[in-house]
């Protein structure tokens, strides 16, 4: 030490093992003024527990460390970072580890849950975040807030809800689709509420309130039918007793008056599954079946009123 007050006069202690009974077999260096002991040693540490080397390199658990800080470990190699509320600040601690399994990042404070992982032979770039913030997936150059770049079946994004419904987005050589994995509807949204849903069944439902221009073309053709038989006129003309037709406005739209039928009130023959719409087209046929007798009936009406006036 030193009194000289032009020089450092702080006091430091080399200390080999603790002075008191069953005290702890070490090698520490103490500073005297401060009360601490910044640096220790126990017995049996293994070799190289600190290394190092000319370049600057710190090892630990090696002597050839080969980055600026080398951490070397039979099982999981693991750096700590533990905040101990000592400044007023929330306790937590994180683990950054890595071992033949997966590199992660583990949440020790809360349950070890693993928020991070990369499994060994992980591709290049499979997620990169550039200095605008976006997000390429399998690409380094994302042109997009989010990009993913991949080839084959590997081409599509999932968005499973264990409880519930499995999105699917993807694409191919030749198109894109978007869809469920599961039993579920797809719907389209507009101003937070849906506008149009996609049944499982590959039926369609359009929300009520709406204007809709072009042209309608439901699929018709013999190849996607079965159990084809003709309409009665019998159950056509039922069905027509039972159309109310009635004028009304949409909740949305009360501007417009419209006509047309209810749907919870149509006919068992032309209902569709829950009784939400319509099928506009189911309720055509019976138009033109009932039409066509009607015009049969007309054409035999005329025949028998000409044969009458051929008698007078």
């Amino acid at each position: 030490t030193s009194s000289s007050a032009s020089f450092p006069s702080n006091d430091w202690q080399i200390t080999a093992n603790d002075s008191s009974n069953g005290g702890a077999n070490k090698f520490s260096i103490d500073d005297i003024d401060g009360g601490r002991t910044p640096f220790t040693i126990e017995a049996s540490a293994p070799s190289h527990s600190l290394y190092v080397d000319d370049g600057g390199r710190v090892g630990f658990g090696t002597s050839v460390p080969v980055a600026d800080l080398h951490v070397k470990s039979g099982n999981t190699p693991t750096l700590r970072l533990e905040q101990d509320g000592s400044s007023g600040f929330t306790p937590q601690t994180w683990d950054v580890a890595g071992n033949e399994a997966n590199f992660f990042i583990r949440d020790a404070t809360n349950g070890s849950e693993l928020p991070f992982r990369i499994q060994p032979s992980a591709p290049t770039s499979s997620l990169c975040i550039k200095s605008d913030g976006k997000v390429g997936i399998g690409t380094w150059e994302p042109s997009a807030i989010l990009e993913v770049e991949a080839t084959g079946t590997a081409s599509k994004i999932l968005v499973d809800r264990t409880d519930g419904v499995t999105t699917r987005i993807a694409s191919t050589d030749t198109f894109a689709y978007i869809g469920t994995e599961t039993n579920h509807p797809v719907r389209i949204i507009a101003n937070n509420g849906w506008k149009m849903q996609i049944n499982a069944d590959g039926t369609l439902d359009m929300l009520d309130g709406g204007g809709y221009d072009g042209t309608w073309n439901p699929a018709s053709s013999r190849e996607i039918k079965e159990n084809i038989r003709n309409l009665t006129v019998k159950e056509a003309m039922d069905a027509f007793e039972h159309f109310n037709p009635v004028k009304f406005n949409y909740k949305k739209n009360k501007e417009q008056e419209r006509v047309g039928f209810i749907a919870e009130e149509v006919p068992e023959l032309v209902a569709l599954k829950g009784r939400k719409n319509l099928g506009t087209v189911d309720i055509v046929a019976v138009l033109t079946k009932v039409v066509k007798e009607q015009q049969k009936t007309i054409s035999e009406l005329k025949k028998r009123v000409s044969e009458l006036e051929k008698k007078q």
